[in-house]
């Protein structure tokens, strides 16, 4: 599960940029709220968890001019359909010699970042928001924001695809077979490297005893030195030979289990059948 959630919000017109950051608490979500861009007074946070709209449009208990409300439109333009909860942050209004709000935080006690989903909307209302004016070349602090914005994207760090086991004995050689008839010898309709002397645990040179760690680099390096082999060219699967383990083929598919071998094949492509053999090049 994810453990963090932020929102970027921002006004072109005036540069305010406020980042919104959620984690899970034992308390509940704690959401951090931050004017990084731009000058503004930060009067209230507002959330719609669903995306759904919501009964709610104004934080805290101020009526009138002094109400922190969210309703119409944002200041992009967009549709406020209201939001399941609110907090007042600060003070409503436009001066008022009141000290400026730029940091917060808020509890959303009973939730957790379970509740936080792509379609998640946070609001903010800002006061006091400076604009700069061209007649007298100052910056008026007479504006006002209604910000919304729904949850930034997750960059979740990539996976590696697990294609091989690691082999429980040192790998001796391995054979590639690739999806093409370059350099295809014996007619099976497949070329077939052999990568042979792999240097075992504790050997100068030795990497792993899991393919999945060096296959790329191999192809790389075939890639550069290999006619028959270029940057399109299909991997297939690799054959796998160490110790008394019986040697078997692993397609490329996400899953470490043997596999049957490519289509046409019956057995293993192995000594004299194998097209073409290099010696550990890495």
């Amino acid at each position: 599960m994810t453990t963090a959630r932020q929102w970027t919000l921002y006004d072109e017109a005036t540069g305010v940029k406020v980042l919104v950051q959620a984690i899970e608490t034992d308390l509940g979500l704690k959401f951090q709220i931050d004017l990084l861009e731009g000058i503004a007074d930060l009067n209230g946070f507002f959330i719609d968890l669903a995306g759904d709209g919501g009964a709610v449009t104004t934080a805290g208990s101020g009526k009138g001019n002094n109400a922190i409300n969210m309703n119409g439109a944002d200041s992009n333009g967009y549709k406020i359909a209201g939001f399941d909860d609110a907090w007042a942050i600060g003070e409503a209004g436009i001066g008022k010699g009141k000290t400026d709000v730029s940091s917060a935080t808020v509890i959303y006690a009973g939730k957790s970042m379970a509740d936080i989903g792509a379609e998640t909307i946070v609001g903010l209302r800002a006061t006091s928001v400076g604009v700069y004016d061209e007649t007298t070349g100052t910056i008026a602090r007479n504006g006002s924001l209604k910000l919304t914005a729904t949850t930034d994207p997750v960059n979740e760090p990539e996976i590696p695809a697990d294609h091989f086991p690691v082999w429980q004995q040192d790998i001796s050689h391995t054979v590639f077979y690739f999806n093409t008839t370059d350099g295809d010898r014996n007619g099976d309709g497949y070329y077939t490297v052999k990568i042979d002397s792999i240097p075992g645990s504790g050997a100068e040179g030795f990497l792993s005893n899991d393919p999945d760690d060096w296959y790329g680099d191999v192809v790389s390096w075939l890639v550069t030195n290999d006619p028959n082999v270029n940057a399109d060219t299909e991997l297939l699967g690799i054959a796998i030979k160490g110790g008394i383990q019986q040697t078997q083929y692993f397609a490329l598919d996400g899953d470490p289990a043997a596999d049957p071998l490519p289509d046409g094949l019956t057995d293993l492509v192995e000594n004299r059948a194998i097209d073409s053999t290099y010696d550990w090049m890495l």
